[in-house]
């Protein structure tokens, strides 16, 4: 997500929301770190202090890493600012991808699934996220990289994407993708903003099956009536307790305004 575009940032994996109440998976066969906390804060390349937060029902998804693909190297630039949060807290690793390049080729995508697989395990995270809008061209790219990654991480490890909300309405080329969980962003739109809104209220969620199972949604925009599913959070700025509070009121239907 780039900070003005919609984007990431702040995350989820279950809850419950106006109109959507966020449900943790009772799956068995899944990791436990896929059906628990319920909700997930986006924490972006920003100082925050998140020590308010209560563990048993709040995960952090913070930036970790971004990677920008150009035609010399794949540059890596870990996270710059401290992020506090209270001992216990369930955390997911998320690496944004940035992309100067139209292409990825085979040895700059087997070091990035080096590097990829390397953080998550070393980081103390219970998952793994991804954050790129790969353009047309590199989806071929992207797909092989979500197939390598996979494969590179131990099972007890989920692997995450988030999604343009275009691509869970339009022409589902991720149907079948290797990962665990797909978060359509519906923030930070653009020119897709009301075609997508559109079908979700026509529809009631998105064509694509595939993006069913998480949402990510933004405190300053509003928020599509859905099913259950997980639930990731961004915000603009620096998260503090009165903002979370105030999110969370409006998750559970009290109608409240989260800005």
């Amino acid at each position: 997500m780039a900070p003005l575009r919609k984007r990431f940032h702040a995350a989820g994996w279950a809850c419950a929301a106006a109109g959507l109440v966020l449900l943790a998976s009772t799956d068995t066969r899944e990791p436990e770190a896929r059906r628990e906390p319920g909700l997930w804060l986006w924490a972006w390349e920003r100082y925050d202090d998140l020590s308010f937060l209560d563990p048993k029902t709040t995960g952090v998804a913070y930036l970790a890493a971004t990677v920008t693909i150009t035609p010399e190297r794949v540059a890596w630039a870990g996270r710059h600012q401290a992020l506090r949060v209270p001992p216990g807290t369930r955390r997911i690793a998320v690496v944004r991808i940035e992309n100067r390049e139209r292409r990825l080729d085979d040895a700059s995508r087997h070091e990035l699934v080096s590097r990829l697989a390397s953080e998550a395990q070393a980081s103390g995270a219970v998952g793994l996220q991804l954050d790129w809008d790969a353009p047309l061209s590199l989806r071929p790219a992207y797909r092989l990289l979500l197939a390598d990654v996979r494969a590179a991480l131990p099972d007890t490890i989920p692997l995450s994407m988030t999604a343009l909300a275009s691509w869970c309405v339009g022409d589902c080329w991720l149907g079948d993708a290797s990962v665990d969980e797909m978060v359509p962003m519906v923030f930070r739109m653009g020119a897709d903003d009301q075609r997508v809104r559109y079908d979700l209220a026509q529809l009631g969620d998105f064509p694509c099956r595939e993006c069913r199972d998480a949402v990510g949604l933004s405190t300053d925009e509003a928020w599509p009536r859905l099913a259950p599913r997980r639930v990731y959070l961004f915000h603009a700025g620096a998260w503090n307790a009165e903002i979370v509070r105030r999110a969370m009121d409006r998750l559970q239907g009290s109608g409240r305004d989260a800005r």
